[in-house]
């Protein structure tokens, strides 16, 4: 019978333990995200966002400013 208190206690323990982790990294991701990407609202001019091309030419979106600008991302996976 003091087995399975003790093992109740310890199930207990762990999901705690649980909890805690995926709360601090949930918390962690919110606050990297939040630092990194600037608040965008539509109708809202975009941040200064500056590209690399596959030649190592660095564009500046700045220069495309009163055009559509088409940005496509994919992966080959």
């Amino acid at each position: 019978m003091a087995i399975r208190g003790w093992f109740k206690w310890v199930a207990l323990l762990a999901a705690a333990m649980v909890v805690l982790v995926v709360a601090a990294a949930g918390g962690g991701l919110w606050f990297i995200s939040s630092q990194i990407a600037p608040d965008v609202k539509v109708g809202q001019p975009l941040p200064a966002i500056e590209l690399v091309s596959f030649d190592g030419e660095r564009l500046d979106l700045d220069g495309y400013r009163g055009r559509v600008v088409v940005l496509d991302f994919w992966s080959s996976w």
